[in-house]
């Protein structure tokens, strides 16, 4: 630490007299409706170690915060991707009992009577278009959320409007007044008439990063309404085929034990996937706290003289 080379803490002959002062001198006070704490130091005769000591106490302070907020970050995340990983073991064998029931539906529904076998294919049918269905929106909702993203990302996209008309105009413009402007300094022209060059020059500039910006923004939106769009289409498929299966299944509540543990499985396995995705949305959301959960200066001491 910086203060240890100071004067003042070399003044001290142990360092718990130093920390004695400090315990008097040194001052936190919360700052009323803030989540701001105001320090400052009792004066003493170099107000450059003033700051030296300041900034050494609080950014120490910092240090350990940040450590006590990172170690219990990390010790949710590793909870929470443990049981994640859980979930996801659950899922592949709730899924492999699944097919194995499928599997078996089919000589038990050769054994029911004529109407029934009809009702049991017609039922494997919506189960495996529900399934289909699901998986195209799970795709489609994911290219979504993907374009979605992008958008924060502001040099996403940025190559695409680079042959624009408009953009390649302004480039253009740029060029030759770069050009026109080193020409006129090459000659020893006028100092104004060169300012008003470069001024031009910056003004097209801006013009340039607004035009690339409205036509990265056009693009994205142009991309995000057609995955929007198809995204509720699928979605509503998959309600749909959903639906159905809904409606068939108390038809079939008699028809054989294997259809009774398919559907339990299907239960399972709808629980299972949402317990999944709320472990997933916490480690995402902890991601995201973690992020934005700092502790940090507001305004550090400002240098001072020793005059």
């Amino acid at each position: 630490l910086e203060i240890r080379k100071t004067n003042w803490f070399k003044s001290f002959k142990h360092p718990t007299k130093a920390r004695q002062w400090l315990e008097k001198h040194f001052h936190a006070q919360p700052i009323a409706d803030s989540k701001l704490i105001r320090v400052w130091l009792d004066p003493i005769d170099s107000q450059t170690e003033a700051r030296t000591i300041v900034m050494d106490i609080v950014n120490t302070h910092l240090d350990q915060q940040r450590q006590m907020t990172n170690s219990k970050a990390l010790d949710r995340a590793q909870s929470l991707t443990s049981l994640k990983t859980k979930y996801e073991i659950r899922l592949r064998e709730l899924s492999d009992r699944q097919n194995n029931l499928l599997l078996r539906l089919t000589p038990i529904d050769l054994k029911q009577t004529e109407g029934t076998s009809a009702i049991a294919a017609e039922f494997k049918d919506a189960l495996a278009h529900r399934g289909t269905a699901e998986a195209g929106a799970t795709t489609a909702r994911a290219e979504y959320e993907r374009l979605a993203a992008q958008i924060s990302d502001s040099k996403s996209g940025a190559p695409e409007a680079e042959n624009d008309p408009q953009v390649v105009q302004l480039k253009e413009g740029i060029s030759a007044l770069g050009q026109e402007i080193r020409s006129m300094t090459n000659t020893g022209a006028n100092a104004a008439d060169i300012r008003a060059k470069q001024l031009k020059r910056d003004e097209i500039d801006e013009q340039l990063r607004n035009l690339r910006h409205e036509k990265w923004i056009a693009l994205r939106n142009s991309q995000l309404e057609r995955a929007q769009a198809a995204m509720q289409a699928t979605d509503a498929i998959s309600k749909a085929a959903t639906k159905r299966v809904d409606d068939l299944k108390p038809i079939l509540a008699d028809t054989a034990i294997a259809m009774a543990d398919y559907l339990s499985t299907q239960d399972e396995l709808k629980q299972v996937r949402q317990s999944w995705k709320d472990v997933r949305d916490q480690l995402d959301t902890l991601g995201t706290q973690s992020a934005f959960m700092t502790v940090d200066w507001a305004q550090r001491p400002a240098p001072q003289g020793d005059d």
